[in-house]
């Protein structure tokens, strides 16, 4: 199960797409050095971790910096026609490594969706038999796992979110939680 922090970071990487992808349509002279940065960086994050993605990455970018444009009888494109093909190249690129990104996570986040929701009616639980008061108390995670494990009502739910996105997943989303449900 892949962590919620790794989900942020990529998710951080696609805040920075359509500026990318905007800079690549106007045609500035720099845009498709950026989209190849782009492009690199989400390629070395998914290697980072060890993701299968990272292949896909690398093939894109290597599609967008080798594309040609299209070849006449006179010979290759020149010109505005093919800088034009070019950033029409760029944009696909950039929507296919998007949408790569998109597949790849969107079983997990889904998932982490669901146990989200479980969560926060655990953390509600938890306020109102008085396991957490206060923030601070909300801040060991640890110790209140283990006072859900041994209350009867709150086991059953604690068991089924660790076994549907990972303990450490399932300690962030309590934590985060918490804090939705905790009173100010």
């Amino acid at each position: 199960m892949l962590s919620i922090k790794v989900i942020e970071e990529f998710h951080s990487l696609l805040l920075e797409l359509p500026s990318v992808a905007e800079s690549v349509s106007a045609g500035s002279y720099s845009a498709m050095a950026a989209a190849a940065e782009w492009l690199t960086e989400a390629e070395k994050l998914a290697e980072e971790y060890q993701l299968p993605i990272c292949a896909d990455f690398a093939l894109i970018k290597g599609e967008m910096q080798n594309y040609l444009p299209a070849k006449r009888e006179s010979g290759y494109e020149t010109g505005r026609t093919a800088r034009l093909m070019k950033q029409k190249n760029g944009i696909e690129c950039l929507r296919r490594a998007k949408e790569c990104m998109e597949q790849y996570f969107n079983g997990t986040e889904s998932l982490i969706s669901e146990s989200s929701i479980l969560c926060r009616k655990m953390a509600a639980v938890a306020v109102s038999k008085g396991y957490v008061e206060d923030a601070a108390q909300a801040e060991d995670i640890a110790g209140l796992m283990e006072k859900f494990q041994k209350d009867a009502e709150l086991m059953p739910a604690l068991t089924n979110v660790i076994g549907t996105v990972g303990y450490e997943n399932a300690r962030c989303l309590l934590q985060e939680e918490l804090q939705a449900v905790l009173p100010d």
